[in-house]
């Protein structure tokens, strides 16, 4: 019941009794009768009288309509105390699925519950839900198999391709016909790049050849893949052309140096990419690079973060969300806390009351209303729980998860299916 009828309730009781009452001609609390009385049974005027002897005085019929509201003042606290504790956490869409403990997991964000759907001795990590929320792509955080694809119940594991191993996250393409993955021939190291294959393992296609290529991202209309790359001492955000495996670099200046944690987010509906770029004394921006004709200009939106990464993931087309560094009072460790802005980036608002590990990579909600992290558990850098912050500034929902891989991709969150 919720608390407006609770509290409708309540009145209503109260009003019958004050009826039923006042039909006995007695006007509750009556301070007039109760000085009478009093006067009359203690004329001798010997002082203060024990409260038994007090309550003697006062008429019945006014004692049991004070028990009576009294009674149904407590239902009514009780009640509401127990309405308030019943009270469902959150509903989140879809599901989670997270790489912990060697293992990938699957679970209800709004119950906490999970399974693993891949045994604990593979090095299974970074799993990634397909578009259509039937399948999962993972890797193994050693690099030492290739990229696999898993039912969501856990059946039907099987290598996309063989002898291309992988240890970055992969890819699909938006139609799920695809998968794009940083691989390298195994045994023997050769062919070494950013390569798409078919999900059903045909058409294997190295695109872009080299090392040092990381973070995969598809544009929503599936004809690029943005990735990030290191030339010489610095990273640079790439995109290649599926169709003429023309590639072009979109950053003038080097994006945030930790290439594993350094997300591209393409925007929903929009051939513009959203990633944090370093500048000068570890002052990093957000910026919102635009496709204009065979070119690509940058927009900051968000300026002067300070430290380590800032993991932008568009919401929906209008929001996004980032990790906002600061250092830690007194030290030289960083810590974040995940803020909502707008596509101009202006400032929504900050989400959570704990920080965050500025190396966090984190996943969103297929409807835009919470976005996940993990966070280390009492401490331990190598326990971790997933935090889910609703968007709208709701309270943190605590879900246990595991040993943390180190680089590895954190969770991956279900698409929505009609």
């Amino acid at each position: 019941m919720s608390e407006r009828r609770i509290v409708q309730d309540f009145e209503g009781r109260l009003q019958d009794a004050l009826r039923s009452y006042s039909a006995e001609g007695v006007r509750a609390f009556d301070p007039a009768l109760i000085s009478d009385q009093a006067r009359s049974a203690d004329a001798g005027g010997r002082g203060w009288r024990s409260p038994g002897r007090a309550l003697a005085l006062v008429d019945p019929r006014v004692l049991r309509f004070a028990l009576l509201v009294g009674l149904l003042g407590a239902a009514l606290v009780i009640a509401l105390v127990g309405s308030r504790r019943a009270d469902p956490p959150m509903p989140v869409p879809g599901l989670l699925a997270v790489g912990m403990t060697d293992q990938i997991l699957v679970g209800d964000p709004s119950s906490g519950t999970f399974h693993a759907i891949t045994p604990g001795t593979a090095h299974d990590a970074s799993p990634v839900w397909s578009p259509d929320g039937t399948r999962i792509a993972f890797s193994q955080h050693d690099g030492r198999g290739p990229i696999q694809v898993i039912d969501a119940d856990g059946g039907n594991r099987h290598s996309v391709i063989d002898g291309i191993r992988s240890l970055e996250p992969a890819a699909w393409s938006a139609d799920g016909a695809r998968i794009a993955f940083v691989g390298t021939r195994y045994p023997g190291g050769g062919e070494q790049g950013l390569w798409v294959v078919g999900t059903d393992g045909t058409a294997p296609t190295l695109l872009v050849t080299g090392a040092d290529i990381a973070r995969l991202a598809w544009s929503p209309d599936d004809s690029m893949i943005a990735f990030v790359r290191l030339v010489g001492d610095h990273a640079y955000v790439h995109v290649v052309e599926v169709a003429s495996r023309v590639v072009t670099v979109v950053s003038s200046q080097l994006v945030d140096g930790f290439m594993e944690t350094a997300p591209l987010a393409w925007q929903p509906g929009r051939m513009a990419l959203l990633y944090a770029r370093a500048g000068q004394q570890l002052r990093h921006h957000l910026v919102l690079a635009e496709r204009v004709g065979a070119t690509w200009q940058e927009r900051p939106l968000v300026t002067d973060l300070f430290g380590g990464p800032a993991s932008p993931m568009w919401l929906d087309g209008e929001r996004f969300v980032f990790l906002r560094p600061s250092l830690i009072p007194g030290t030289l460790d960083l810590e974040s806390r995940a803020v909502v802005a707008a596509a101009d980036g202006t400032i929504e608002r900050v989400l959570g009351e704990a920080p965050i590990d500025p190396g966090a990579l984190g996943c969103v909600a297929p409807d835009g209303s919470a976005v996940a992290f993990p966070v280390a558990r009492n401490g331990a850098q190598d326990e971790v729980e997933l935090a889910i912050l609703p968007t709208d500034g709701g309270p943190t929902i605590h879900l246990p998860a595991g040993a943390w891989v180190s680089g590895a991709a954190a969770c991956s969150w279900q698409a929505l299916r009609p």
